[in-house]
């Protein structure tokens, strides 16, 4: 879920929760002893409470601390984006024991709730300028269904991204970029404010090098993404991460990698024990978060070449396998299958020599496997065997990695295009791949209801349908 989804949940649930119970949400600065000696003082009025911790992923220390104590009479609610969370819960087994809720996916009840929500407020137009025809309720719900997987803040991307908004935005914005120092402020507020980091006028100055006040008084920033100054530590609340996202990808398409390689240069030279630093640094680095803020026009290339610009200025880089990683996957994406090879393989003689966990490395070498198993020009024999490694790769991945079951999915590409090819015995071994596949996910997934669990069970679809199929 996107911050300002989670803040407003989180919000109605401590109030509801009030009701019958005392709620704290707690407010740590950063400063995870206060937090800690806040929690005991709740604890010691020995009565039954809940603690609301949000954007825990930032807060490892603190959990540990908490889980050390066990508390009694204490109920810890923990909220975090998704993706953050996912990560973080690969890590960290004892945060499987918890109940998990994602408010961020849509059940076909409330995929109808939201679209007449959508059509109340009449604020669906055509994405395109060259679209003259508004959708008809049909195609809105299909494309809130599959396009954007259910998901609120794909819905939401999808309604604002229309011609109209994005003009108005301009129109907004345009004297307001007049100054550069405006400019590189909103970039960094709507950066961070992307990254789930909080955002203070420190923190502003640490990343770009200046800062101009006059900025919070502009009427017209505040209709597009609601910057108020909240408190003494001149924290800065941005309610809208989907204006944020759109601001980056309207205005600062010819820029925006130039802004991250300056970002990058400036983190660069302060203290690495900086851990909001860190974090920023890390996302820059991230192939996923970069990719996300790329307009689609010239995307691989620009991503070749802010990963080729990342190694020049940083060229410590070039012994970091999570940096080749990071640059295969772009040529995954753009099916460059030889250049990624050459990549992956790179981060894996890093990774030789560094306690790395070679898993991710795992899971895109898989990947890359059955991309090229998929293809009519590679030998139906080398084709299979491709699919035989990449099987092996991901049945020693470590249990319940619902990564490993996205690149599965890949199995149905690999079966749709070669299997007329395949002899009796070749469709032996790969059924039998999927059987066991299939009989782990049978014995060992669980049924919860939140995002893991519709991945397995799409995946669960795939292996019996194949499955199914006739061998020659």
């Amino acid at each position: 879920m996107l911050a300002m989804e989670k803040r407003f949940f989180l919000k109605q649930l401590a109030t509801k929760l009030a009701d019958s119970k005392q709620v704290f949400i707690l407010q740590t600065r950063e400063n995870e002893i206060a937090a800690k000696q806040d929690i005991d003082k709740i604890t010691e009025l020995n009565q039954e409470s809940i603690i609301i911790i949000d954007s825990y992923t930032r807060h490892a220390k603190l959990l540990e601390y908490i889980e050390l104590q066990q508390y009694k009479n204490l109920t810890i609610i923990l909220a975090a984006r998704t993706h953050e969370h996912y990560r973080y819960l690969r890590e960290n087994e004892y945060l499987k024991q918890a109940n998990l809720i994602e408010i961020d996916t849509l059940d076909d009840l409330e995929l109808e709730y939201f679209y007449d929500i959508i059509e109340y407020g009449g604020m669906w137009y055509p994405s395109s300028k060259d679209t003259k025809t508004k959708y008809s309720e049909s195609q809105k719900k299909k494309i809130m269904r599959e396009k954007c997987k259910r998901e609120i803040s794909l819905i939401l991307a999808e309604i604002l991204e229309s011609e109209a908004m994005k003009n108005k935005i301009v129109e907004i914005l345009n004297d307001l970029f007049s100054k550069q120092i405006n400019k590189k402020q909103v970039f960094a507020i709507c950066l961070l404010n992307l990254m789930d980091i909080p955002i203070s006028i420190g923190s502003l100055e640490e990343i770009i090098g200046e800062h101009d006040l006059s900025i919070y008084q502009d009427e017209n920033l505040k209709n597009i993404i609601d910057i108020n100054l909240i408190d003494k530590d001149n924290l800065i609340s941005v309610k809208s991460p989907i204006f944020s996202l759109l601001i980056l990808k309207i205005y600062f398409t010819n820029e925006i990698t130039q802004y991250f390689l300056d970002i990058l240069h400036r983190i660069n030279k302060k203290s690495n024990h900086d851990i909001q630093l860190n974090e920023i640094k890390k996302n820059l680095f991230r192939f996923r978060f970069i990719e996300r803020l790329l307009p689609e026009n010239g995307k691989i290339d620009r991503l070749i070449s802010y990963y080729e610009k990342l190694k020049l200025e940083f060229d410590w880089l070039i012994r970091d396998p999570q940096y080749w990683l990071q640059y295969a996957m772009c040529f995954i994406m753009h099916n460059d299958l030889d250049k990624a090879q050459q990549k992956l393989s790179t981060a894996y003689e890093k990774a030789e020599r560094t306690d790395y966990d070679v898993t991710k490395i795992d899971n895109q070498q898989a990947r890359l496997h059955l991309k090229k198993a998929a293809r009519h020009n590679t030998n139906i024999k080398e084709a299979v065997e491709l699919f035989l490694r990449s099987d092996r790769l991901l049945t020693g991945q470590k249990d319940g990695d619902v990564y490993k079951y996205k690149i599965m999915m890949d199995y149905r590409d690999f079966i749709e295009n070669r299997s007329s090819s395949f002899s009796s015995e070749q469709w032996h071994q790969i059924i039998g791949c999927c059987e066991k596949q299939l009989k782990y996910l049978d014995n060992n997934i669980s049924k919860e209801r939140f995002k893991e669990q519709h991945i397995y069970e799409e995946c669960k679809d795939m292996l019996e349908e194949i499955c199914a199929r006739k061998t020659k």
